[in-house]
């Protein structure tokens, strides 16, 4: 059970009160006050409830008093809380119980305690039913900007928490008023240029009506859509050339397009080319995109693609070298990374891990060999990360053999 702390005075008004160091010693008398239990009077057994009153599937349940208990002795009071779900105990929970715990159709109660250290109230029981959860749903008409020449096309989609089946009505709207049509599509000789559409999808689940999901269109005279925008790569580096992957639609297959590019780096025009080389960016910039089609006649809109941040280009070394080389067993031996370059200009910096015949050394980039015991023939060897900061490029190792002392 959890337990909680309240101190009751007699006048009724609650105040809160520190914890105590342990329940055990708030539920015993305190030393040479056991004669004044005769004269003891015990709390009053509140009343308690679960809010919601009415929980789904999606609610959290919580524990209230609706009515406080109180003590006229203005003692300190303790309650102890038991969730029973379905009739089993559930002792993992306190004032909550997280909505996921609980499913459709279960009875959770809540029993409470209240103690004042000597008498304990009757226990408090509340109950309560978990209800069903109606489904929600949203619903898109395709194509996004129609012409007369398109048929209008609903797509609804919708889900339930707790996984029952349901289904869905739909009425379509032609500038606000009911068109008769109740199926998925409307054919193109019922639009006319410059009507709003609007389809209305209500998602039913055995008698029970979810909320209503809308979409609206306008009727367009014909013109050319982007319908898929990407830049690539979605992932880029400063030494990268961004490209747009897109895909158009034209009602009118005679129509020749050609394609309007604006790019965007941190929401400012950069460029009108399809692509986008290195020069207009740095690191941490946000690169976007937009394209919008001409059919010689009409521009269609303009698409969006969704934007993308320039990410660190990796440090990178040609090489590395142990200085001197063939060391001998008396030697200092120095790590030299050699040929560092970084895209970003960032500072060059470096990790070293040495080994000898593969056993671990100094983490820098001097090895004193007095320091280990070292002999003839044995390999020394010297391993390079690049960094610059935010990354650390790929590793370079070069490798020695000791030769014998001279």
């Amino acid at each position: 059970m959890r337990s909680g702390w309240l101190l009751a005075l007699a006048s009724g008004p609650w105040m809160s009160c520190a914890k105590p160091e342990s329940l055990d010693t708030a539920l015993l008398p305190s030393p040479g006050a056991v004669d004044a239990v005769m004269t003891q009077t015990p709390p009053s057994t509140p009343t308690v409830a679960i809010e919601p009153f009415e929980p789904l599937t999606t609610d959290d349940l919580r524990w209230t008093f609706e009515r406080l208990p109180e003590d006229r002795d203005g003692d300190l009071l303790s309650w102890s809380v038991l969730w029973a779900v379905d009739g089993t105990e559930r002792l993992d929970y306190g004032d909550t119980v997280p909505a996921d715990a609980t499913a459709l159709g279960q009875v959770w109660e809540v029993r409470v305690a209240v103690t004042d250290g000597v008498f304990t109230t009757d226990t408090a029981l509340a109950v309560t039913v978990i209800g069903n959860t109606p489904p929600v749903a949203s619903v898109v008409i395709t194509p996004e900007a129609p012409t007369t020449l398109d048929r209008l096309r609903a797509t609804p989609s919708g889900s339930d928490v707790d996984g029952d089946a349901f289904g869905y009505e739909i009425l379509w709207l032609v500038d606000g008023s009911n068109s008769g049509l109740t199926g998925p599509d409307v054919p193109p000789d019922r639009t006319r240029a410059g009507e709003s559409w609007s389809v209305v999808v209500t998602p039913v689940q055995a008698g029970e009506i979810g909320e209503e999901a809308t979409a609206t269109v306008r009727i367009q005279n014909s013109s050319p859509t982007v319908t898929e925008l990407e830049i690539e790569p979605s992932d880029p580096l400063t030494t990268d050339t961004l490209t747009l992957q897109l895909e158009g639609d034209d009602a009118d297959p005679n129509d020749v397009l050609q394609a309007r590019y604006t790019w965007t780096v941190d929401g400012v025009v950069v460029g009108t080319e399809s692509e986008l080389d290195a020069r207009h960016f740095v690191r941490g910039q946000e690169v976007g995109a937009a394209v919008a089609l001409h059919d010689g006649t009409v521009r269609g809109p303009a698409r969006y693609a969704e934007p993308v941040v320039i990410g660190n280009s990796e440090p990178a070394i040609t090489g590395v070298v142990i200085e001197p080389s063939g060391p001998q067993p008396s030697d200092t031996v120095i790590c030299r990374p050699e040929g560092w370059s970084d895209a970003d200009d960032d500072p060059e910096a470096y990790t070293f891990a040495w080994t000898l015949n593969g056993d671990p050394g100094p983490t820098v980039d001097l090895w004193d060999l007095t320091t280990a015991t070292v002999a003839a023939n044995d390999v020394v060897a010297c391993a390079v990360t690049p960094m610059d900061g935010y990354a650390s490029g790929v590793a370079l190792v070069a490798m020695e053999t000791v030769r014998d002392p001279e």
